[in-house]
């Protein structure tokens, strides 16, 4: 084993891996330090609940801030490093990222190059690490010089079961679908615009749906974002006095009720929660209540009329934002 190098690269993921790729093919001699050994391939590797929850292959080093407490730093020490654990999204960044941003603590300055100077870089390594997707279905992606090299991998199992379902017409009596936080949901630091696409693929779906017109949709939120909110939440009917001290209502958040039969140009005023949508299944399916809350909500009847179906065809949804979303304080253009 020779004692020179040309090149010493330490650590072996993504960034250390890419860069001893490149540099094979030139006849320098290069060493990739790694600190762990290979990954034993078992069933484990693609278990979640192992990797990410039991931890089977995170260190056991101990490490200690600044004042002396220890911690556990959650590192993976394997030939290919963390990324042998990382979940393969390979994006690139936006064209706003490479500016000096303004943030609430400071002033992040901009980089010394900028995205057109990346972009050709961004090309291959799509091309070396297999990407696939589509152009132009993420509305924020920034300007590309080549297609994806491989075509979108499929939903997954269980939109695709949703799309399905609608699209043949055997959606279950009720469904819930629920983005994955902070990648394609509302939650701060989500690009909202990712959620907005995922919502209106669902609409696309719904109005084309042999369900329809028997169909309605509740969009709404679990929470209120950590958004101020100048109206004090009122006091709700005890769920169940016996076990809960529960009495008022939380912030408003934004509630759609989407159907053939709800009321057109229609914004209610009497307030509601979300027991009202446990109310609503129950008076459309005959079902006792569960709580107090539920059986003395109004069930969200003001927004629908059910003397007529006035938009059968369902109409087209408005288009996705689009351009990328600005920091905090980041100046437009």
């Amino acid at each position: 084993m020779p004692e020179d190098y040309d090149v010493i690269i330490v650590g072996s993921g993504a960034g250390g891996g890419t860069l001893a790729h490149r540099l094979a093919p030139s006849g320098k001699r290069v060493l990739i330090l790694e600190r762990g050994d290979w990954l034993p391939r078992e069933i484990e590797n693609w278990s979640a609940q192992a990797v990410f929850a039991d931890n089977r292959y995170v260190s056991t080093d101990t490490w200690y801030d600044r004042d002396g407490k220890p911690f556990q730093p959650q590192i993976h020490y394997f030939v290919g490093g963390a990324t042998k654990f990382y979940g393969a999204a390979l994006y690139r960044l936006r064209e706003l990222d490479f500016r000096e941003l303004k943030h609430h603590g400071g002033i992040s300055p901009a980089w010394p190059i900028g995205y057109d100077e990346m972009e050709p870089y961004y090309t291959q390594a799509e091309q070396l690490y297999q990407v696939h997707g589509n152009r132009g279905e993420d509305p924020s992606e920034p300007p590309a010089s080549a297609p994806y090299p491989f075509p979108p991998v499929s939903h997954e199992p269980r939109m695709q079961q949703l799309y399905d379902d609608l699209d043949r017409g055997s959606l279950p009596n009720v469904a819930f679908v629920d983005g994955v936080e902070d990648e394609d949901d509302d939650h701060p630091t989500a690009d909202l615009q990712l959620g907005e696409a995922r919502v209106k693929a669902v609409y696309e779906h719904a109005i084309t749906s042999p369900q329809w017109q028997r169909l309605a949709i509740f969009w709404t939120y679990d929470e209120a974002g950590a958004f101020a909110d100048h109206v004090a939440p009122p006091r709700g009917c005890l769920p169940l006095p016996a076990r809960s001290p529960f009495t008022e209502l939380g912030p408003r958040i934004p509630f759609v009720a989407i159907s053939a039969w709800a009321r057109r140009n229609y914004a209610s005023h009497v307030p509601h929660d979300h027991t009202a949508m446990t109310r609503f299944i129950e008076a459309i399916f005959d079902l006792p209540a569960l709580t107090a809350r539920d059986a003395n909500s109004d069930g969200l009847l003001d927004l629908f009329d059910f003397s007529c179906g006035r938009e059968l065809s369902g109409p087209p949804p408005p288009e996705v934002g689009s351009g990328g979303c600005a920091r905090l304080g980041t100046p437009p253009g």
